[in-house]
């Protein structure tokens, strides 16, 4: 989904307050789902993620992939990696975070322009189309950043690394070889949790 298809959807689907304790919800009931929240509990536990909680509704649902709007929707596929498990869920409320600061995320989208003229677009490469890549050049970055503030350097890389080969992969490279570059866009706007 691309930051400005977002702009006019109405304001009840936010929270008032997304610091409220999440509502966690299985889309089927099935056991992998139940295991995947039962795992997603325990890295709440374990870690202190409110300051990554931008939406406090989220499902669970088997053999989707997983998405921000317009329910924060995670899916099944890493039931025996804490770290992916929890790198899904903090890039999907990173799009929450993104969009709830359009101003300042557009300016930095324009940057992202200026910096990769040519962003990948197709599958698994690229998001699907331009604007979306350029959003996930941020979605991304804040994604390894949060993962290094939450597991540390080492294990973020690892699952930057393994992004390679499934989704977004040559937005992952970009980010981890970009980094500090990209991270100077993003500090130039305000745009750390």
């Amino acid at each position: 989904m691309r930051l400005r298809d977002l702009i006019d959807w109405p304001r009840s689907l936010l929270p008032e307050d997304p610091t409220r304790p999440l509502s966690i919800s299985l889309a089927n009931g099935t056991e992998r789902e139940g295991r995947a929240r039962d795992q997603l509990l325990r890295l709440l536990d374990l870690y202190n993620l409110r300051r990554w909680q931008f939406t406090n509704r989220v499902r669970i649902e088997q053999g989707v992939i997983a998405h921000s709007h317009p329910v924060l929707t995670v899916n099944t596929l890493h039931p025996d990696d804490d770290s992916l498990a929890l790198s899904t869920y903090l890039h999907e409320q990173l799009h929450w975070f993104t969009w709830r600061r359009y101003r300042k995320a557009r300016r930095a989208l324009g940057d992202l322009r200026s910096r990769y003229p040519d962003p990948p677009i197709a599958f698994p490469e690229g998001a699907g189309d331009k604007g979306s890549s350029y959003l996930h050049y941020l979605v991304c970055y804040l994604e390894y950043w949060s993962m290094i503030e939450v597991v540390g350097p080492e294990e973020a890389r690892r699952v930057m690394e393994a992004r390679f080969e499934s989704h977004y992969t040559e937005i992952y490279r970009t980010v981890l070889r970009d980094f500090e570059e990209i991270g100077e866009i993003v500090s130039r706007y305000d745009l750390l949790p």
